[in-house]
């Protein structure tokens, strides 16, 4: 008799929470994926878009890249702030451009982490 106590009580707190407060939207993403090239003096360089998804117009919408050793030492650090049409205000649905080149050479990079970063 206890589980079905527990089923109905579940079951009534979940029709009074919203299913929008469940789920997470992303203000932004990547458009596509993030293309990696290695240029001619070995050293890596990215390209990529990124989408402003939210009903907002976002500021201080930043790309961070991060590279480690093989020791898991971090060798090189990047925080690349993306310019809208408007400056460093980026739109709603407005889709921006991005490319960066790395100092540290492709044979010194073991793990790399790009991530996004914004205020609304």
């Amino acid at each position: 008799m206890n589980f079905f106590r527990i089923l109905f009580t579940v079951a009534i707190i979940f029709s009074f929470v919203s299913c929008e407060r469940l789920q997470t939207k992303p203000g932004v993403d990547f458009l596509g994926p993030v293309l990696e090239v290695v240029g001619e003096e070995g050293k890596l360089g990215y390209t990529g878009k990124v989408i402003n998804n939210s009903d907002k117009k976002l500021t201080n919408v930043l790309v961070r890249y991060i590279a480690k050793n093989k020791d898991g030492k971090i060798i090189e650090a990047i925080t690349i702030p993306l310019i809208g049409t408007k400056g460093l205000v980026i739109l709603k649905g407005e889709i921006v451009d991005f490319s960066f080149i790395l100092r540290s050479e492709t044979k010194n990079v073991f793990n790399k982490q790009l991530t996004l970063d914004y205020i609304e």
